[in-house]
């Protein structure tokens, strides 16, 4: 079995920028670690990725992605700990002032990896 827990938090903006550069993305994601870290109590996870969406209409916002992600040293969470683990996080990332997001979601996947016909010597 392969877990995949992931946080999403949508349309993010930081210094004014709904386009995130390498610089913001680094040293935004140095400052989500340090709260993230020190203000929740047994949350860890791989890493933060940064995701600059163009949309359709011409405008763009960016994302980021919290990977594989262990609370309280569960990786699938239940109802109850979801709802707790969202309102820690937003209330870390409020603490960044310069940073405005819309919503968070907290994804919780598990993958039984079986052979199929279509995969290759399945």
């Amino acid at each position: 079995m392969i877990s995949s827990s992931r946080v999403y938090i949508f349309n993010v903006s930081y210094k004014n920028s709904t386009w995130l550069s390498f610089k913001q993305t680094d040293e935004l994601s140095g400052l989500i670690a340090l709260m993230l870290s020190t203000g929740i109590k047994d949350f860890t996870f791989k890493n933060i990725q940064f995701v600059n969406v163009y949309e359709m209409n011409g405008s763009y916002n960016a994302q980021i992605h919290i990977n594989k992600f262990t609370y309280y040293k569960q990786k699938i969470l239940s109802k109850d700990f979801i709802a707790e683990l969202r309102n820690e996080i937003r209330a870390q990332l409020n603490k960044i002032l310069q940073l405005k997001f819309d919503n968070v979601l907290i994804v919780n996947d598990e993958f039984d990896i079986k052979p199929t016909s279509g995969l290759l010597g399945g």
